[in-house]
């Protein structure tokens, strides 16, 4: 599965459409420049190739972090997992195309960039509105849908480096609710806070100046 449809690749991608037309139009009529512009096609074909690999290699580690978390019984098969949970674990363990480190927990800059747009709007990005998953229920359209990603990715990066045994406790406990009990909002959201705790204020502060101190590669090196 190649995501050929983010911004930056499509652009790339056509660009490369029309160089390679060039350079075998060069080619053929023997332009003096020909020299040129097979070497400026033939380098864009590989940084073309090099940007598919590493947008394939995302897209990979994400869907097996899915398979991963149903084939090891970390996410229970009775009980419907609401849709953060799922994305905020994939989002994690995903191999960003922009890290120059790619390991678990890398900083995912599209991630960051989207949790920061709604960093400000306290109603959206919220702990309780992303853990009662209606940052998901109430996406209307592939933006909100994306924002929803990096709100889950933030809250989950913050959680599995500060509060790992909690989370690891809010998995479980998930898992052992009932089959028949219907999982809402109001039940994730009882749920959550019983294993986190009820300081709500502090948690949020405390994610907040987490996600302040989280940095992309780029931003390490230019000391942003």
């Amino acid at each position: 599965m190649i995501r050929e449809s983010t911004e930056d690749f499509q652009a790339l991608y056509e660009l490369n459409k029309i160089l390679a037309k060039a350079k075998e139009d060069a080619k053929k009529d023997r332009s003096p420049n020909a020299a040129d512009i097979v070497r400026l096609a033939d380098t864009l074909a590989l940084l073309v190739e090099i940007e598919r690999e590493s947008l394939d290699i995302e897209v990979v580690s994400h869907e097996a972090t899915h398979q991963m978390a149903a084939n090891t019984g970390l996410f229970p098969r009775l009980v419907l997992v609401p849709t953060w949970v799922h994305e905020g674990l994939a989002t994690y363990f995903e191999t960003p195309n922009d890290a120059s480190w790619s390991g678990i927990g890398a900083v995912n800059q599209q991630r960051l960039e989207r949790y920061r747009v709604l960093e400000r709007d306290r109603v959206h990005s919220n702990i309780d509105f992303i853990v009662g998953d209606q940052i998901f229920d109430f996406a209307g359209s592939l933006g909100e849908t994306l924002h929803g990603y990096g709100q889950a990715w933030a809250l989950t990066h913050f959680l599995m480096e500060r509060h790992f045994a909690e989370l690891m406790q809010f998995y479980q406990r998930l898992g052992q609710m009932p089959p028949e009990v219907v999982i809402n909002q109001k039940v994730l959201q009882r749920l959550f806070w019983e294993v986190f705790g009820n300081n709500k204020d502090g948690l949020d502060a405390e994610w907040r100046a987490y996600m302040r101190a989280l940095k992309t590669d780029l931003e390490e090196v230019i000391g942003e």
